[in-house]
């Protein structure tokens, strides 16, 4: 299924040229978010691998950016959040480093 939606939207932004992928993914994942408020935070990861198939076109490539967005993301949060009185917040440390 997202196979597909990735396929139609490369087609579609050809035609368009709209490179809005990486907030349309990162908006979907909201919908979850509000239904469950113990859904991760995934905008870090959405958002580089949307930009990341708007660049390259590459399927892959941006699946190999989306995890180094999210392990970014994960040791951020393991390494300065944890027995610690102040907070980072992993979501925009790895979009600062991935981007």
């Amino acid at each position: 299924m997202v196979w597909l939606f990735l396929q139609w939207w490369l087609i579609l932004r050809k035609k368009t040229g709209l490179y809005t992928i990486g907030f349309s993914i990162s908006a979907l994942s909201l919908i979850f978010a509000l239904n469950d408020p113990a859904f991760p935070a995934t905008h870090h990861t959405t958002l580089v691998t949307g930009y990341s198939i708007a660049q390259t076109g590459n399927i892959l490539i941006a699946i190999v950016f989306g995890v180094i967005a999210h392990f970014v993301g994960l040791l951020f949060g393991m390494v300065f959040n944890t027995d610690c009185g102040t907070h980072v917040d992993l979501p925009a440390v790895a979009l600062r480093y991935v981007v």
